[in-house]
Order: C-alpha cells, then structure tokens, then sequence
C-alpha cells in the first residue's frame, strides 16, 4: 500500500525507505516491543508495587544487556540501547532507597 501511495505520488519519493532503513525500523520494533511488555506487565498489575517493578527493571536491563553484547545487533540499536540502559540505571537506584524497602 505504501509502495502504491509513495509512487502515485511524486513528491513522496524523497521519503520512500529503502529496504536497509525497513530492516532497521523492524529491530527498533523488536527493541520497543520489549517496553511494550514491561508496561504492560506493570500496568496489568492490579496493586502496582515497588516489589512488582524491580523484577520487571531487572528483566528490562537484562534484555537490553543482550542487545548491546550480541554480535549481531545492529550499531544503531546498540546506541538506543545503551541509553535505555543508562536512563532505566539512574531510576533504578531509587528502588534500594529506605522507602522502598520499608513499603515493600
């Protein structure tokens, strides 16, 4: 459909991707998809915890750990990953403050 749009239509050629940038958009998905899940892991929790979120950091951060050290990741994921990685790291040192050992 977007093939059909992009050349009934002339000036949209200059947006039209190439196949390397669809590969590219498809494992941006895939790395999406995996905070698609944590969302709704915690959003389908019906008393939302500081116990419920620190194992769904823990598996966000390890999902990320195995984009950025597999070989075959793309460098552009690597670099988005990294900086998940980096903003999830500085949340996630909240969760062994006082208050949250004491409500958990």
């Amino acid at each position: 459909a977007l093939d059909n749009t992009v050349t009934a239509d002339r000036d949209l050629r200059k947006w039209e991707l190439v196949d390397s940038e669809w590969k590219l958009l498809e494992k941006i998905k895939n790395l999406l998809y995996i905070f698609s899940r944590a969302t709704n892991h915690i959003s389908h929790s019906r008393f939302p915890t500081i116990s419920n979120f620190v194992p769904v950091y823990n598996w966000l951060m390890d999902k990320i750990e195995d984009l950025q050290t597999n070989k075959n990741t793309n460098e552009v994921i690597k670099i988005v990953a990294k900086n998940a990685m980096e903003k999830i790291q500085k949340y996630y040192h909240y969760t062994s403050a006082l208050v949250y050992n004491i409500s958990t």
